[in-house]
């Protein structure tokens, strides 16, 4: 009987043999096809023995997955299918003998820069698109290949684009993890030579942090943080002797970056005298910066409006064409006038309300031209035509009235 079950197993064995010959030989084939550099008959092969992978032995199974991978790593008639690799290099992995570990660890790591090129391929073929189907499809897959890429090893690169595509997405939450871990990663061991884009890491996360979760706070340290982080690598980039080109493109992300800082600074109120010093300062490197002043002159008027008046009228002489600055001499005024009458209204000393008032129209008289000029530039302004209304009607100008309530009529206001 023991005999007879011997016989039936070595029987069952050699029934199986010629299959498992035929799908080790497919294997074989397709190994030599990769060799020789035919990369699409070495899919055809290696694919065709990995229908019945139950037939193949661990060793065989791996180098079937192995050299497929290898093969659809390479173009051969169109982009290489570097997903198709990474999953390929994942199932050796899981039936690879000690032999086969290194060679599959290391076939992964030079795949990384391959799946991560892809993820940046298609995230500015998604950038590019207006259909947003089509954009849909290729951010899905840029993540796909960014997460691939982060599996096998996280750069900063990998996660900065990772957080860009997530942001994409309307993923906010997993873009700010992704970003926040770009820049741990870049603070730990900064790359051999500078990457000035690392400030609009900085830069996403601080509008994250701002517009989506309210936190100026948080926005700010993060944006002083990359402030911080850029004069260390200003340093570096001296050193290294950069190009014109490298330092053009580095000074334009500290700006930007710098710009960031002056607009929350703006709003967050808790912080007016540290923001008072930046524009200060900012307004001195850079004096003919058109907004720089207008929003310095802002932060000044509640309190010091001579000085917000100057900083106005500097605006004004690097751009009389922009009605900004213009508006906003005209508003100080005209505010500073009604506080007046009301004060005026308010007291019951004769000779002080005669000063207040002829103070007031004072202001009205300054304010008026300012809002002229505005008026000028834009004269569909509902708010210019009601301020110039108000002065008009309190200094008596009777056809000047006419003129602009018969403009605020016209606009349907």
């Amino acid at each position: 009987m023991k005999l007879r079950m011997l016989l039936l197993l070595l029987g069952g064995l050699l029934w199986h043999s010629p299959a498992l010959l035929a799908q080790t030989s497919k294997v074989t084939a397709g190994v030599v096809a990769y060799n020789q550099g035919d990369f699409s008959q070495a899919k055809r092969d290696l694919s065709a023995a990995l229908e019945k992978p139950d037939l193949l032995d661990a060793e065989s199974l791996t180098k079937a997955y192995y050299y497929r991978a290898l093969a659809k790593a390479k173009a051969s008639g169109g982009p290489p299918d570097a997903l198709g690799a990474h999953a390929d290099l994942i199932a050796a992995g899981e039936h690879a003998d000690p032999r086969w570990g290194k060679k599959v660890a290391s076939a992964l790591l030079s795949l990384q820069p391959v799946l991560q090129q892809e993820g940046l391929t298609h995230l500015h073929a998604a950038q590019m698109r207006e259909n947003e189907g089509a954009k849909t499809g290729l951010l899905a897959r840029a993540a796909r290949c960014l997460e691939a890429a982060a599996s096998i090893q996280e750069g900063y690169q990998t996660c900065d684009l990772l957080g860009q595509v997530y942001l994409q997405k309307g993923e906010t939450e997993a873009a700010l993890t992704q970003s926040q871990k770009a820049i741990q990663l870049y603070e730990q061991a900064p790359p051999d030579q500078v990457d000035p884009l690392i400030a609009y890491t900085y830069y996403r996360v601080a509008l994250i942090q701002r517009q989506d979760l309210q936190d100026f706070s948080a926005a700010l340290s993060t944006v002083k943080s990359g402030q911080a982080l850029l004069a260390q690598e200003n340093q570096r980039l001296k050193t290294a002797g950069a190009d014109r080109q490298a330092r053009q493109q580095f000074e334009k992300a500290q700006k930007d970056l710098d710009d960031l800082s002056l607009d929350l600074y703006l709003q967050t109120p808790e912080l007016r005298e540290e923001a008072l010093q930046e524009f200060a300062k900012a307004v001195e490197d850079d004096p003919d910066h058109y907004l720089k002043r207008v929003a310095y002159a802002q932060l000044l008027q509640s309190d010091r409006p001579a000085e917000a008046a100057e900083q106005y009228e500097q605006a004004i002489r690097i751009d009389p064409k922009k009605m900004m600055a213009h508006f906003n001499l005209g508003a100080l005024y005209l505010n500073q006038a009604v506080e007046l009458f009301r004060q005026a209204n308010e007291t019951d000393d004769p000779e002080q309300t005669e000063q207040w008032q002829k103070k007031a129209l004072e202001d009205m008289k300054k304010a008026k031209p300012y809002f002229e000029r505005a008026y000028e530039i834009d004269d569909t302004d509902a708010q210019v035509v009601k301020a110039l209304i108000q002065i008009s009607q309190t200094l008596g100008q009777e056809e000047e009235l006419q003129r602009y309530l018969d403009r605020q009529q016209a606009l349907g206001q």
